[in-house]
């Protein structure tokens, strides 16, 4: 039995639904993964195979594309799955069903969920301010924090914004619990506009605050405590370290097929945060969205109540089409955004970090919903183009399922040629510059300090700068101006960083509008 944890961590348990599912040799095949992952866990009809060819079609358009994970599921459960390709280029490992993917965003979803669990259980009232609970209650000065509730959180309203939080939790996992609540009491500030919505992590960075404040328990420990485990999903953690990374999609970057390889960031348990924070794969996510086209029964019982379930994807506020387009994304609830196919409701999320895209929808009338994984950066169009026809597919919509069919290639490819277009202007900016250093490399090494971001360190390795913040790491890159550098830490487009002199010597440097100062040379520690 396959699984992607470790040996000795809990296994996958086969669903119910899957046991019950009639299946036999002369009515199925293969899904494309390789033989030892194989496992056909739905029944081939005409729209699986025309699915399974599109697909794949859609994949061969893009070709850069290391490895795809699709589901498709109802009450009953999945109506098709199918991975093809590869979950890790360098070692050529394909995947599979239970193949482990970041699915980023999408983490909001749970933890909507969960927040909603914890008023059921009269934890929480997510109506209430946030200054009625720890830690906020407890700050000196809450002026900034007041008439912001809970459900403001989950729902992107607050009008509050932090410029740091995101730096140390998503990406350099430079922190500690004291740093975070200094930084959340200290650097917060509240928008000139007020309450509106701007989508950003910062309100369930907030929420596990509040949480921990009031259970004991981190986002983490609660979300598997009540919710992954009543659902089985044995294949979906929030720590890094618990994943056997042979059957773990890593992250991909580049634009061409020849040319394809590993995302530098690779997350880790501290950069596992609960706007985006958990690892999961296809057959996984199916038992949540099926749990919600069941409105809260799971095979047989009732495990949350339906209005439990359908006060997460309540409409809270209008995004005013500000955050997606491709399904008229017009509202958000707590953990989803609310918007259209064709005429029907439709209840999705998106998940997109450097490496990866993820996709999670259904459409509760219709009783019908798709999980779409990548290990790729290129631009969600390429899933959206995959869960439109599913749906269009599923609910009978023949003429625009014939549409898609035709234009596929074009329109991907299209998408394809825009990407490298993107990378070779990247690319150029990045190689054009000579090296404009006022002194020798080995004087910018050293160790430089801010306490709202962390600690950057420079060292030097022959003739290269490499730079390192916590998760990060990239070498320098020559920049047009004196003494700066581009750097390739939390974004590959390139950051600049720029050294500061006192007495022509180096004495800190600036990077993101914030400025370091050197603590230690290199050599002196």
């Amino acid at each position: 039995m396959n699984t992607i944890f470790k040996k000795g961590l809990p296994l996958f348990q086969k669903p119910l639904y899957l046991l019950l599912t009639t299946l036999c040799v002369s009515s199925c095949k293969n899904l494309g993964v390789t033989p030892q992952h194989e496992r056909v866990t739905y029944k081939v009809t005409a729209k699986t195979e025309r699915l399974s060819k599109f697909v794949a079609s859609s994949k061969d358009a893009i070709a850069i594309i290391p490895g795809v994970s699709v589901a498709v599921v109802d009450e009953n459960g999945p109506l098709f799955m199918k991975s093809i390709g590869y979950a890790d280029m360098e070692k050529e490992t394909r995947v599979n069903d239970q193949t482990a993917f970041y699915i980023a965003s999408c983490t909001k979803s749970f933890n909507g969920l969960l927040a909603n669990l914890l008023e059921e259980e009269g934890i929480l009232k997510l109506s209430e301010n946030i200054t009625v609970y720890a830690p906020f209650k407890n700050f000196n000065d809450k002026t900034v924090f007041e008439e912001v509730t809970i459900m403001d959180l989950l729902s992107h309203q607050s009008g509050l914004s932090n410029p740091y939080l995101t730096f140390r939790l998503a990406y350099s996992g430079q922190y500690d619990a004291s740093t975070i609540l200094s930084l959340i009491e200290d650097e917060t500030v509240k928008s000139e506009e007020g309450k509106i919505f701007s989508y950003t992590n910062l309100g369930y960075y907030f929420l596990d605050a509040i949480m921990k404040a009031e259970t004991g328990k981190s986002w983490k420990e609660l979300l598997e405590e009540k919710v992954l485990k009543p659902l089985e999903m044995d294949n979906t953690t929030a720590y890094m370290s618990a994943l056997d990374k042979e059957n773990y999609a890593f992250p991909h970057l580049g634009g061409h097929p020849d040319s394809i390889y590993r995302a530098p960031i690779l997350k880790t348990d501290e950069t596992m945060h609960p706007a985006g924070g958990l690892v999961s794969n296809v057959e996984d996510v199916s038992k949540f969205l099926t749990i919600y086209i069941n409105k809260g029964s799971h095979q047989g019982s009732q495990i949350f109540s339906q209005e439990l379930i359908e006060r997460t994807y309540k409409k809270q506020v209008d995004t005013k089409n500000t955050i997606g387009n491709a399904f008229d994304a017009h509202g958000y609830g707590s953990g989803w955004l609310l918007g259209k196919h064709m005429n029907e409701d439709l209840v999705v999320h998106y998940g997109a970090y450097e490496g990866y895209r993820a996709h999670i929808s259904f459409i509760p009338e219709k009783k019908i919903g798709v999980v779409v994984f990548i290990n790729h950066e290129l631009a969600m169009q390429f899933i959206n183009q995959i869960v439109k026809f599913t749906y269009h597919l599923y609910l009978d919509n023949e003429m625009d399922t014939f549409d898609q069919e035709a234009k596929i290639n074009e329109e991907l490819t299209d998408l394809l040629h825009r990407y490298q277009k993107y990378l070779g202007e990247r690319k150029q900016k990045l190689s054009e510059a000579a090296w404009n250093l006022s002194r020798p490399k080995s004087d910018y090494t050293g160790v430089f300090t801010n306490e709202n971001l962390g600690t950057l360190e420079i060292k030097q390795h022959q003739d290269k700068l490499v730079i390192s913040c916590g998760n990060l790491k990239g070498n320098a890159i020559p920049h047009p101006d004196s003494d700066c550098t581009y750097v390739q830490l939390a974004s590959q487009s390139g950051e600049s960083i720029c050294f500061q002199k006192k007495d022509n010597r180096i004495t800190g440097l600036q990077y993101r509008g914030e400025d370091f100062t050197k603590t230690t040379m290199v050599n002196e520690r």
